[in-house]
């Protein structure tokens, strides 16, 4: 379980770079170089731009709540397992 973020501006002003972020919710191993498939389940929110880093942080906590409330649904995953077998 996860949740994707697709950013075509920085939601605080960083570095102005198109950016693509995916959170694993409880998983710890180490990702970087590999390939991993991404399955987009639901739209949660517009991109917003944010008047600091600590409001952003509070925005991605909600986000994950509500991407964990729509995961739970059961039938998310035999959607998901439908998509891969095609």
């Amino acid at each position: 379980d996860g949740s994707l973020s697709l950013l075509y501006t920085a939601s605080v002003e960083v570095d102005g770079k198109t950016n693509v972020e995916t959170h694993l919710f409880s998983f710890s191993e180490d990702l970087y170089n590999q390939h991993i498939r991404v399955y987009f389940v639901q739209h949660i929110r517009d991109e917003q731009t944010f008047e600091s880093k600590e409001a952003l942080s509070c925005q991605v906590h909600s986000d994950f709540i509500t991407a964990k409330k729509i995961l739970a649904d059961k039938n998310v995953y035999k959607d998901i397992k439908m998509w891969y077998d095609t």
